[in-house]
């Protein structure tokens, strides 16, 4: 893929079509481009998908969810996770802030379950793990299990999609 500016290309994903999707941290943009690859087009460029933070990465990991109509992704110098509806076509909606403070998400990986899993990339002793649940709201979810596994234990608990969770291992 070739993309413009001074980009740091991260992590990829595919939907169905095969079409890929790049993360770039430096630019705070997620790129597309068919399964055949070449040049790559700016699909979204956001301020949640940018960092002032440290590291100094924003995009990061991405994944889209199993019905691959929303894509996640790590913005690891803000400390947060992005969630963006994409829809039948193509087209993305409006990014969102899906959970924060959760101590710099890197990659993520959806298991067979359901459960979003992001390592942090300061912690390498431990990953989070998100299980999103069904909502009869429009927005698709509204509660989550926060997860964070340690070598030294185990956290857990309950938080509300707005609210802020802090989920470091010390």
């Amino acid at each position: 893929m070739t993309v413009t500016g001074s980009s740091g290309l991260t992590a990829l994903t595919f939907d169905k079509a095969g079409n890929v999707y790049v993360t770039d941290s430096f630019q705070g943009i997620i790129w597309k481009t068919g399964s055949g690859g070449g040049a790559g087009t700016a699909l979204v460029t956001d301020d949640l998908l940018k960092t002032t933070g440290v590291p100094p990465f924003g995009a990061n990991g991405i994944e889209f969810n199993d019905a691959v109509d929303t894509l996640f992704v790590a913005n690891t110098g803000n400390d947060t996770i992005v969630k963006m509806p994409v829809a039948s076509d193509g087209t993305p909606g409006k990014p969102e802030i899906f959970v924060n403070s959760i101590n710099g998400a890197d990659g993520i990986v959806f298991d067979r379950d359901g459960n979003l899993w992001s390592p942090p990339i300061r912690l390498m002793k431990s990953s989070l793990s998100i299980r999103p649940e069904k909502s009869s709201q429009s927005s698709g979810i509204s509660t989550g299990w926060i997860r964070t596994a340690c070598r030294t234990g185990f956290f857990s608990r309950r938080v509300r999609r707005s609210a802020r969770m802090a989920s470091s291992c010390t």
